[in-house]
């Protein structure tokens, strides 16, 4: 079964929102009409699905692309779970411990809060994330030049 995630058409209705509607509206007239053909806004929901799948082919082949030089950045000399948090921060997201944690638990991988921890306080003595803010729970930023 594919993701829900991955058949939703939320994202492209949100910026295609008006013509969505207007179909709605030629379709079925502004109230519930059963004999008006549904013809034009099953291919209006077709289109949308296709061209959301194809927005989330080109995500996965840039995600997969940076994801490869990410594990050349680190030379395979690191551990494979600070993967996911480098990902996530050189694509502008910041991440903290429990974050780290949950993104983590994602993929089947538990740490502990000190290991979490560790973690990203290693990730910033190497200079790869930039601690952000005062909280223990300091955001982080990436720095992968």
């Amino acid at each position: 079964m594919l993701s829900l995630i991955f058949m939703s058409v939320e994202e492209y209705l949100g910026r295609n929102a008006t013509a969505y509607y207007d179909m709605l509206a030629v379709v079925g007239g502004g109230k519930w009409a059963p004999e008006h053909s549904a013809t034009e806004w099953i291919r209006f929901m077709l289109t949308a699905h296709l061209r959301q799948a194809r927005t989330h082919r080109q995500w996965i082949k840039d995600y997969s692309r940076l994801w490869m030089d990410l594990v050349r950045f680190l030379g395979g000399n690191e551990e494979p779970r600070l993967l996911p948090a480098l990902l996530d921060v050189a694509i502008g997201r910041r991440i903290t411990r429990g974050g780290y944690i949950a993104l983590l638990a994602q993929d089947g991988v538990e740490v502990s809060e000190q290991s979490a921890g560790r973690d990203l306080k290693t990730l910033t003595e190497l200079k790869w994330l930039i601690p952000h803010g005062q909280k223990e729970d300091a955001s982080i930023r990436p720095d992968l030049t």
